[in-house]
């Protein structure tokens, strides 16, 4: 069940996606969306790159979606608020991806 809603909410980011902008955000609903790979865990402490860019990315535990664990290496989607994507975080969830390469280089 778990990995089928994962699927679903990746399928539902590729489907939503508007444009892949210079910051490679995707514009999903009612969030401004980004895809990061997990570089650090410490702690309850979380941070990222981003999967198409340069971008990177740190949260807390209290942002990870309920029941979910995450760790390095991982694929995480960051939901922001479009208006504030800076400081508007609003929920971070792991996915499975297929076809990102998230291989160490």
């Amino acid at each position: 069940m778990i990995k089928m809603t994962m699927k679903l909410v990746a399928m539902i980011i590729l489907v939503c996606a508007i444009t892949l902008s210079a910051t490679s955000a995707f514009a999903c609903g009612e969030h401004t969306v980004f895809i990061y790979k997990v570089t650090k865990v410490d702690n309850g402490e979380y941070w990222g790159t981003g999967v198409y860019d340069d971008s990177s990315v740190y949260f807390t535990q209290e942002f990870i979606k309920q029941g979910e664990m995450i760790n390095v290496n991982d694929v995480v989607v960051a939901y922001f608020e479009p208006e504030n994507v800076v400081d508007g975080l609003v929920m971070v969830e792991k996915v499975e991806v297929v076809g990102i390469d998230v291989s160490n280089d």
